[in-house]
């Protein structure tokens, strides 16, 4: 029998399924995606960092975060693309899960400064 969180995976992808089916603008269904994905992950908050057209920097297009203000700031902000948790990302490829940030030397807490929001975990 499947347990709570099988349950939980399995409506979420099921709804990020139907989503993708019923929307086809990006602008509709990043942010459906991002809600469903901090529910199901119980965050705090998500956020989507895209590279911008040169490639030099990343930025927060798309923020769900239960403090407005901290949204608005991470509008603002933008990051260099070869730095943080992020930045190994971008030069890797390979998409990364710290369950600790303060204990690794790759989180870059200028985002945490500018919001006021402590990042525990990233994924």
């Amino acid at each position: 029998m499947d347990g709570p969180d099988e349950k939980i995976q399995s409506r979420l992808l099921f709804d990020l399924g139907t989503a993708f089916a019923a929307r086809l603008e990006l602008d509709e269904l990043i942010p459906f995606v991002v809600r469903e994905c901090a529910a199901a992950l119980h965050a705090a908050g998500a956020s989507v960092m895209l590279l911008t057209d040169d490639g030099k920097h990343l930025y927060f297009p798309y923020v769900m975060a239960a403090d407005p203000l901290i949204a608005e700031r991470l509008a603002l902000l933008r990051l260099a693309a070869d730095q943080g948790v992020a930045g190994a990302v971008v030069q890797t490829g390979e998409g990364l899960r710290i369950d600790d940030t303060a204990s690794d030397p790759r989180f870059n807490p200028r985002a945490d400064r500018a919001t006021g929001f402590t990042t525990r975990a990233i994924l």
